[in-house]
């Protein structure tokens, strides 16, 4: 078959199309314009990067600071804080074996060691625990029947020291004491012996003057502070 001129012209068109087509990922606009979104890019990240550095340094002058703050903190309640209280130890009182007349006598002195170290001495067991460490004799054997768990009371302070007096105190006589008070002389002795028997009786007799009347046979009798001295 022969090609005739027209088919020789549309070939010619045909390529002068095609040698005039531009790639358009190849071509100078587009390369230009993604050159130009790269550097505003980059211009963006190094923005960025220099915010993120000053936040940096804004956090660590933050946080000498706070550590500034917590050092003066610290100076303050030092110096506001009073010294520690150093608990003076006093001796233990003597053991007791279950004698009635120096229970009371016993029990004043732990007291004194109480007063003396209130913080060592302020839960119930450790006051009860000396007290017990003290006892000997007769008194030993009812603590042990009493407590056979030592770690365990199973009472309170005031509970254990109102079972210890009921079972060791003597208890009060009000008719000898009232005729040990109304026979009671000084009969040579000094006065400061002679007040202090005085006293222990009349504290048996009478623990709380305000609201306990005296015995019957001393109510009529004229009051005075001591018996007359003979």
């Amino acid at each position: 078959e022969e090609i005739t001129d027209s088919d020789k012209t549309d070939v010619i068109a045909a390529a002068t199309r095609a040698s005039s087509y531009v790639n358009p990922i190849t071509s100078p606009t587009m390369t230009e314009e993604h050159s130009g979104q790269t550097e505003a890019l980059g211009r963006t990240i190094t923005a960025q990067q220099e915010q993120i550095r000053g936040l940096e340094a804004a956090v660590g002058g933050l946080q000498s600071q706070l550590q500034g703050m917590a050092a003066q903190l610290a100076q303050l309640v030092n110096i506001g804080a009073p010294p520690p209280v150093a608990e003076s130890s006093s001796p233990p009182p003597e053991k007791f074996a279950g004698d009635a007349e120096s229970c009371g006598g016993f029990l004043f002195q732990c007291a004194l060691v109480f007063n003396r170290a209130p913080h060592t001495f302020a839960p119930d067991y450790a006051r009860i625990s000396y007290i017990l460490r003290l006892l000997t004799g007769r008194a030993l054997r009812w603590a042990e029947s009493r407590f056979p768990d030592c770690q365990q009371f199973d009472c309170s302070f005031s509970e254990f020291i109102a079972e210890f007096k009921t079972v060791f105190a003597a208890e009060a006589d009000e008719t000898h004491d009232s005729q040990r008070l109304l026979t009671l002389r000084q009969r040579g002795r000094r006065v400061a012996d002679y007040a202090v028997e005085f006293r222990k009786i009349t504290s048996s007799l009478m623990p709380c003057p305000a609201c306990t009347p005296p015995p019957t046979r001393l109510r009529n009798q004229q009051p005075s502070c001591l018996p007359p001295v003979c």
